[in-house]
């Protein structure tokens, strides 16, 4: 048994994304001592073996980590936004130490490269991220709260209110921008641009998937502390919700915007299904 044969297990599951991981683990290892596999002893105890390789398996978090990296490096590469959403959505989250699967982003690098533009014309660099396919609607923004405890709201709680214009899942693109884009506008107003660019209104969901991962990449959660993001995708009580992230990961929910309503520091973000 060795590292090699993880690699091989992973890639057996469909695991692509994290057995490139430990490949990249294993070829460090090599570059760095000159042999080409970490064994793992044998023969053992039982005990002593599933220790053993429990103590040699990579942590997920430093798989995630070094996935981030390498999106860092080539955000817009499919190979590399499949790596870093695979080992997201595998790291034990919550009590009951949920992950999930998620499959192989197809689209191109053109694709993924091409910015968003918003109301004014100004072209905004985009984000693409991963939905499973568990994570519907209201059981699927639950499921989130019980994953990521520090969002704190209630739109997460059990009898969460929030109902959304749609469930897509897999690959979806948005703003990759901290500040919300689309400022001092009206609902109306974003409503067309965004029709008229194929694209819709940002769902919770997305946001709050979304929030967790910038925060790993660029260091910030979305609208941290400066903006306000309207999330046409979401309502409560028929009206569409506006959110905002607190630098300890807390996430402020709101629904008390007329349409008409323009502010200075109130945005919209967008979301596109690849």
């Amino acid at each position: 048994m060795s590292l090699r044969h993880v690699e091989k297990d992973l890639n057996s599951r469909g695991l692509k994304g994290l057995a490139k991981a430990v490949a990249g683990i294993r070829q460090d290892f090599s570059d760095r001592t000159g042999e080409k596999d970490i064994p793992f002893p044998e023969p053992m105890k039982k005990s002593q073996r599933a220790s053993e390789v429990e103590s040699q398996t990579p942590n997920p978090l430093d798989l995630l980590r070094q996935a981030a990296q390498e999106l860092n490096k080539n955000p817009f590469n499919p190979e590399a936004v499949t790596n870093f959403q695979q080992a997201f959505w595998q790291v034990p989250r919550g009590k009951e130490g949920l992950t999930f699967d998620i499959g192989v982003c197809n689209a191109t690098e053109e694709k993924l490269a091409k910015p968003i533009i918003n109301v004014e014309g100004k072209k905004i660099p985009p984000f693409t991220f991963g939905v499973p396919s568990e994570l519907k609607g209201k059981k699927g923004l639950i499921m989130l709260g019980r994953m990521f405890p520090e969002i704190n709201s209630y739109s997460v709680a059990e009898d969460t209110p929030i109902e959304d214009e749609s469930e897509y899942t897999g690959y979806l693109k948005v703003e990759g921008v901290i500040d919300s884009p689309n400022l001092n506008t009206d609902e109306e107003q974003v409503r067309q641009h965004f029709a008229s660019q194929g694209i819709s209104g940002q769902r919770l969901i997305t946001y709050l998937i979304v929030s967790r991962q910038m925060k790993i990449i660029k260091g910030q959660y979305p609208d941290q502390g400066s903006t306000w993001s309207r999330l046409f995708g979401s309502r409560r009580g028929g009206r569409a919700v506006y959110a905002r992230c607190h630098p300890g990961g807390c996430v402020v929910v709101f629904r008390f915007l007329f349409p008409q309503d323009r502010l200075a520091h109130l945005g919209a973000r967008s979301e596109e299904v690849l």
